[in-house]
């Protein structure tokens, strides 16, 4: 039996707002999905493109049921599967939750998550509804042997940026569970992640640069660098083995860099996309 997969986001918007930009094929394409047709009274629901999970060239989604400012169900082709997906709207003293419901199947080695698709999705949704900076999406089809590699732009500074990597509770917010960090070369550096993860510190310059060793003998680095009156960041993941598929990892660092750029933006207000259910009324 499939499992399913459950999170959800609490946006400052209305429920019409939040369903008009789940059911707009313009808006879709700046939180979702590279191509979008949408025709609710025709029963069409259609994604596709390469920022979808396994790239799609041809709609891979179909509508099941749609109701206005309530919920849309539709189901995805993924590889030979049909599985099942809602979004769920309910009102909430803080604006709209948006709850969505997936079936997911057992992954492959390597493989990219829907659990990563939909949290880098759903951050995209919330900075579209709050009129913040533009969506960062991971191209299914770019996926590299050895190596995964990162770049965007953060509105905010190299000093706020470079907190979000070194300080444990900034760590927290978005990515670790419990981290440590001795903020020199050599120096332990762990998200609470058990055996997987981040391992020590190699490289350190105070808001320029951060490079840490990882579990399965791999390296992460991260460039800031002062960029039209923001942070330019590069992240890159080397050291793979040129046989090990890094879709999991490609995935997973376009959510948490997207994370981070939300958690810089937005403040001190914003808290990552959640897992399980959520009362609503």
């Amino acid at each position: 039996m499939n499992q399913m997969l459950r999170l959800h986001i609490t946006v400052p918007a209305d429920p019409s707002a939040v369903y008009q930009a789940i059911t707009t094929p313009s808006s879709l394409q700046k939180w979702l999905a590279e191509k979008a047709q949408v025709s609710l009274s025709d029963g069409v629901f259609e994604l596709w493109g390469r920022y979808l999970p396994g790239a799609p060239d041809r709609p891979a989604t179909k509508l099941t049921e749609a109701n206005e400012n309530r919920s849309l169900s539709f189901t995805f082709n993924y590889k030979k599967h049909t599985l099942p997906v809602s979004l769920d709207l309910a009102t909430s003293n803080k604006g709209t939750i948006l709850r969505v419901t997936q079936e997911i199947v057992e992954r492959l080695p390597g493989e990219a998550s829907f659990n990563d698709f939909w949290g880098l999705s759903l951050e995209n949704l919330r900075r579209l509804l709050l009129n913040g900076s533009g969506p960062l999406f991971c191209d299914y089809t770019a996926v590299q042997p050895r190596q995964v590699a990162v770049k965007t732009q953060i509105n905010g500074s190299p000093k706020e940026v470079f907190s979000g990597l070194i300080d444990p509770e900034q760590l927290d917010r978005y990515m670790a569970d419990k981290a440590t960090v001795e903020a020199r070369p050599g120096g332990k550096y762990d998200f609470g992640w058990g055996d997987n993860g981040p391992i020590k510190i190699l490289e350190l310059e105070t808001d320029r640069k951060l490079t840490y060793s990882w579990h399965d003998d791999t390296v992460v680095s991260w460039v800031l660098e002062d960029s039209e009156g923001g942070t330019r960041i590069t992240m890159v993941h080397s050291g793979f083995a040129p046989d090990r598929c890094t879709g999991d990892y490609t995935a997973g660092w376009w959510k948490f860099v997207n994370y981070l750029k939300s958690m810089v933006e937005i403040g001190s207000s914003w808290q990552e996309v959640q897992a399980g259910s959520t009362s609503c009324h």
